[in-house]
């Protein structure tokens, strides 16, 4: 929410600003000084290589840094581990049961007189049982431990996503921030540029040279621009409140930029189908879904598996004292043991494991819809990026023509300023349109930037390790 409101509130502020760089003092026919005209390329010394900082942040450190601090990667880490123990514990199930029993039994005295032996009050027994279920075996432990296993794998694929959903939040939070300190930077030289001019009109007044009207009409476009500087301001803090949430950087550490906006970006070579079909292949999300759907086939398995008897075997060593079997009772301890066999079927279960299928078997389909839903989402969020970083290709290659013709036009005015050929407002109106084509630079390489990084993104190609 941060990020989108400081874009919303920087677009306003560019055009502001653009508006301001072009209109300052446009009623004037002042003619200015070469000395003057010097001090009037504030704004038009602006362009993508004055917002580099040597060892500043460029995107790749910032979602380095945003791997290892964000929340939601640790929450996913966890959810992965909570995964393996379930495994781990599904391989129990296909382990026998192992107990033993201890107890002391005291019982009521009888009467003896019509008992021609003795009979014993206290007793004492150890039990140990090994029982084994065959069927739970088969059809219940098999099909949990790969459900677990595949409810693991589509968690560790999911732990793998969140890192590129960080990854693209991260790079969009980096370039914002950016695109703010652009904005704050050009209304900031716009400011100073209308100060200049109030300063050179107030003089022109004083000396009867020009009418007071004029020195009110700068000040009202100087009060304009000071009000963009604080638009732009606010702005730059949302921007950089949302970059250092995401960074976890406290207040007080630098945060300048070390993207090297001049870079070329790579853009695909591939058709869109390709990519499409890549993105279909690659997309982790997807992946995990598949995994997802397969852990839920093995529970439906699991669930029709209660149709059947329970089969399993016992085997219990009894040492007891006296021992029931041993007639008459000896107060000592004696051994026995018994094995069985024993198949177990309950009405009730069987009405159970009908609801239970059902329960499984829609967990199944809606698995399945969830798919088919991801597919068509892919096919389109590829096809949009796809489109979208062409367009913004051609916005760098429209705005660096821009700034080609817009520097040429104000060397021109400038040269002619010199010569006394043209006014001031001749040189203002050729720096307004050259601040405007280097913010539309600046935008053009933000916006590819992030356009490619949304096709990387979509297609899935950014699940490595970022470097």
């Amino acid at each position: 929410m941060l990020v989108r409101l400081a874009r919303v509130r920087t677009e306003w502020i560019f055009q502001r600003a653009a508006v301001l760089a072009s209109l300052v003092i446009t009623g004037s026919s002042l003619v200015a000084s070469a000395q003057d005209a010097e001090s009037l390329s504030l704004a038009a010394q602006f362009d993508l290589e004055s917002l580099h900082t040597q060892g500043g942040w460029t995107a790749g450190r910032v979602v380095d840094r945003v791997r290892e601090v964000a929340p939601s990667i640790e929450r996913a880490r966890e959810a992965l581990r909570s995964a393996n123990a379930g495994a781990i514990r599904a391989l129990l199930g296909f382990s026998p049961r192992l107990t033993v029993t201890g107890g002391y039994t005291r019982v009521s005295p009888i009467d003896l007189e019509t008992m021609e032996f003795e009979y014993l009050l206290d007793s004492y027994r150890i039990t140990t049982s090994l029982s084994y279920s065959v069927t739970a075996a088969l059809l219940d432990a098999l099909p949990s431990y790969l459900a677990s296993s595949a409810t693991e794998e589509a968690a560790d694929l999911r732990l793998q996503h969140e890192r590129r959903v960080v990854t693209l939040a991260a790079q969009e939070a980096f370039y914002q921030y950016v695109r703010t300190t652009g904005a704050l930077a050009v209304a900031q030289a716009s400011a100073a540029q209308a100060e200049f001019h109030r300063q050179q009109t107030a003089a022109f007044v004083a000396a009867g040279r020009t009418a007071e009207v004029d020195l009110r009409g700068v000040e009202a476009e100087l009060a304009r621009a000071q009000v963009a500087v604080a638009q732009a301001r606010a702005g730059l803090s949302t921007g950089e409140q949302a970059l250092r949430r995401l960074l976890r950087l406290p207040s007080d550490q630098a945060l300048s930029i070390g993207e090297d906006l001049t870079a070329p970006v790579p853009t695909p070579s591939t058709s869109v189908d390709a990519l499409v079909t890549q993105a279909l292949t690659h997309r982790i999300d997807r992946r995990a879904l598949e995994r997802t759907i397969e852990a839920r086939d093995h529970e439906v398995d699991r669930a029709v598996g209660n149709y059947f008897p329970d089969v399993a075997v016992s085997f219990n060593y009894d040492l007891s004292n006296p021992n029931n079997r041993v007639f008459p009772q000896r107060e000592e301890f004696v051994s026995s043991w018994d094995f069985s066999v024993l198949a177990t079927i309950s009405a009730n279960d069987v009405i159970d494991t009908t609801q239970a299928v059902r329960q499984a078997d829609a967990a199944h389909n809606q698995a399945e819809s969830d798919l088919t839903e991801l597919d068509d989402t892919i096919r389109s969020e590829v096809r949009e990026a796809y489109d979208q970083l062409a367009a913004a290709q051609a916005g760098v290659e429209a705005a660096a023509i821009g700034v080609t013709a817009s520097e040429e036009t104000y060397r021109v005015r400038l040269a002619e300023l010199r010569a006394g050929r043209v006014a001031t407002r001749d040189l203002i109106d050729a720096e307004g349109e050259l601040v405007t084509a280097r913010l539309n630079q600046l935008n053009a390489a933000l916006d590819l930037r992030i356009r490619q990084a949304k096709l990387t993104h979509a297609i899935g190609a950014d699940h490595a390790p970022h470097r």
